[in-house]
């Protein structure tokens, strides 16, 4: 324990004032149509803090030298804990104890809160046992001045001071309020305005610091596609649009509002546009080129409208546009050149329109697009083989044109494609056979065309089909082997659930498999026979000889004249049938008939009747259909054999 004895010199500091300036700005609010604008202030002060290097200088009646005073460098540091706002002294000493006491100075763990401008006491204790408080902490001009006390009595007097000339926060609890001034005379944080110009606010707390900013209002600098729209409202008779709240205002002038609030526009967290919907609203005219100016769109929607002329150039200016429908209008000319630089583009959609022109090349240059919808237009030419190579294509829809030559196998390569679309055209040639290996293609409709040539078995092999539409063509050849699952012929009037690929589907009108009228495939495209069961080898057909009244689908899946006699030689036992297709007796002749049976079955599997062999069976009772033969010997077959019954 030691004692020791301390008196105070009362020091008077010299006060120095410090004004530090705050930070203002202005924020412009756009009211919409509904409202007036308005101008809002924000207040930031620089941030204080009181951590951080400090110079001190300390008074003791102990110290004898000539200014009884002792000086140095001593920092204030943050603790970084469970709790925060907790600060400690880095050098409790202040350089009195050495100094003047001769002893080491104290140590430990002495620490104090600084939150809300408020500091804490002292709490802890130093290495000698001793705790210690402020007796007073107060804030004097821009420096500390603290008054310490420990177990034996009062201390002394320490004054710090920034090392680096940085603004002390307050001490003293005080909370800052703001009063404001604006040029036009309100006293307000935020005014509302209604014209162009230049405002100005000036902001001042209660320590007398002050702040000032300005802000030049120009609703067209505000709002940069309001130009833009109003000149698309202009050109498309906006005065006779069915919805057209906003527009109306910002074309008469009496109001030059946010256009994200107009009828139809859309924004995405900002003053730009980014979605334009003006479906079925009525549009006439022509599309500008200044649409060209909305140069943050993603998307533009102008089906259903009354629209007329030529797709605009200034479309190519839409950089970011990915979405982009122009259906049911009666837009002309041909489809634009310069899509092929718009790589944004994921969906176009030119349906039902009156255009003309072929199918630019350079659309297959498009690495994004997934959608081409051309339908019901007056497209004429090729479709180019350079359309493969749009990788991401999942749907090309182009029926109801004058589209011409052959489908490009390269669209079968396709990898993602999974809608074919080309009905209603003049498409000539064979069905490329890459569209039965394309893995996700589902639907595909080329009925009404002038195809030709067989089948491609990859059609009905490929298990992703579920609707295939080649009837009104010219295709020759048999149909392929496929399963019952597969012949939904589609001719429901209401829904019915078939089994197509092993899968139940609910299915309509015109849905399924559809191969009508094809004259030159068997049963001139009657693909129910085939669903039915029915062998396309030995059918009836036409060859297109009046003289021959025989014709039948022979094992070339040709159509030609029949004699009516089928032989068999079986290990040298010839077996003859005649004749086929019959009409009353038919014969089974064979060389050895020990053991041999013979009999007719339905097409269904259930058994018609006994075939005497060597003789004729009286089959004229039977109605006209297909029949199944099978020839056995000691239980095994020998032969089965289609008889048409006429």
């Amino acid at each position: 324990m030691r004692t020791i004895i301390y008196s105070l010199i009362i020091l008077l500091f010299p006060l120095s004032l410090v004004s530090q300036d705050i930070s203002v700005s202005i924020i412009h609010l756009a009211g919409g149509c509904d409202g007036p604008d308005s101008l809002t202030t924000t207040v930031s002060s620089i941030e204080t803090t009181i951590a951080g290097g400090y110079n001190y200088m300390t008074y003791n009646h102990f110290c004898t030298d000539a200014a009884d005073t002792l000086s140095g460098m001593v920092s204030i540091d943050e603790i970084t804990g469970p709790v925060d706002n907790i600060f400690r002294f880095s050098d409790f000493s202040f350089g009195l104890w050495e100094a003047c006491y001769g002893i080491d100075p104290p140590t430990g763990s002495l620490q104090f809160s600084y939150e809300n401008n408020l500091v804490g006491n002292l709490t802890g204790a130093d290495n000698y046992g001793d705790t210690w408080s402020f007796d007073s902490f107060v804030k004097m001009g821009n420096s500390y001045n603290i008054v310490f006390s420990n177990t034996y009595g009062e201390f002394g007097t320490t004054n710090i001071v920034p090392d680096d000339g940085r603004e002390l926060p307050p001490i003293d609890g005080q909370t800052i309020t703001y009063t404001y001034l604006w040029s036009t005379g309100e006293t307000t944080p935020s005014i509302e305005v209604t014209d162009q110009g230049l405002y100005s606010v000036t902001v001042t707390d209660n320590n007398g610091n002050t702040g000032s900013s300005s802000f030049e209002l120009e609703f067209a600098n505000s709002f940069p596609d309001v130009p833009a729209l109003i000149s698309i409202y202009n050109a498309m008779g906006g005065e006779n649009w069915t919805n057209r709240e906003g527009w109306r205002q910002a074309a008469e002038g009496t109001q030059i509002c946010d256009p994200c609030t107009w009828d139809g526009v859309r924004c995405f967290g900002g003053p730009r546009v980014n979605w334009l919907d003006l479906r079925d609203n009525n549009l006439t005219g022509t599309i500008p080129d200044e649409i060209g100016g909305l140069g943050e769109l993603r998307a533009i929607n102008l089906d259903g409208n009354l629209l007329t002329g030529s797709i605009p150039s200034g479309l190519q200016n839409l950089t970011r546009l990915s979405r982009l429908n122009l259906s049911d209008n009666m837009l002309s000319g041909s489809v634009p050149e310069f899509f092929k630089d718009m790589q944004s583009l994921i969906n176009i959609n030119l349906s039902e329109n009156q255009l003309t022109g072929s199918i630019p090349a350079g659309l297959g240059q498009m690495e994004n697009l997934e959608e081409l919808d051309l339908n019901s237009n007056q497209v004429t030419g090729n479709i180019p083989e350079e359309l493969g190579d749009a990788s991401l294509l999942q749907s090309i829809i182009l029926f109801n044109n004058q589209i011409e030559g052959e489908i490009p196998q390269s669209i079968g390569e396709l990898s993602m494609l999974e809608g074919l679309y080309l009905s209603f055209n003049q498409l000539q040639g064979n069905i490329p056979s890459s569209l039965g290996t394309a893995e996700f293609l589902s639907e595909v409709y080329l009925d009404n065309n002038n195809l030709e040539g067989p089948l491609p078995e990859g059609l009905f092999n490929n298990t992703a089909i579920r609707r295939l539409f080649l009837h009104n063509n010219n295709l020759s050849g048999c149909y392929p082997e496929v399963s019952e699952q597969l012949c939904a012929i589609g001719q429901a009037m209401n829904p019915f659930i078939i089994e197509i690929n092993g899968e139940e589907v609910e299915v309509y009108f015109e849905d399924g498999f559809n191969m009508r009228n094809n004259p030159l495939l068997p049963w001139e495209g009657d693909f129910e026979r085939h669903c039915n069961g029915e062998d396309q080898i030995g059918a009836p057909c036409d060859a297109g000889n009046k003289s021959n009244v025989a014709d039948v689908i022979n094992m070339d899946c040709e159509c030609a004249e029949d004699d009516g006699t089928a032989t068999y030689d079986l290990d040298g036992v010839v077996i003859s049938i005649f004749p086929n297709p019959v009409t009353a007796e038919l014969v089974v002749e064979i060389d050895d008939s020990k053991d041999v049976v013979a009999k007719l079955y339905y097409i269904n599997g259930k058994e018609a009747c006994d075939i005497e062999l060597n003789r004729r069976t009286d089959l004229s009772e039977f109605p006209e259909g297909a029949y199944v033969l099978i020839i056995e010997k000691d239980n095994q077959i020998l032969i089965t054999e289609t008889v048409i019954k006429q």
